[in-house]
């Protein structure tokens, strides 16, 4: 039963771990691809433009 409770502790943690570790990797991936969008918007707008 001891272990089980480990076991299960330690992939909880691991899990905690890793999504804390991911939130800031898709929060400046989402970030990034946002500003990258309206780049490329404001460029082909620019060059319809141009």
């Amino acid at each position: 039963m001891l272990n089980y409770l480990t076991t299960a502790f330690l992939l909880g943690g691991a899990w905690t771990f890793i999504v804390l570790l991911l939130l800031p990797v898709v929060f400046l991936a989402g970030v990034s691809g946002v500003y990258f969008l309206a780049d490329t918007f404001w460029r082909i707008r620019s060059r319809r433009i141009l």
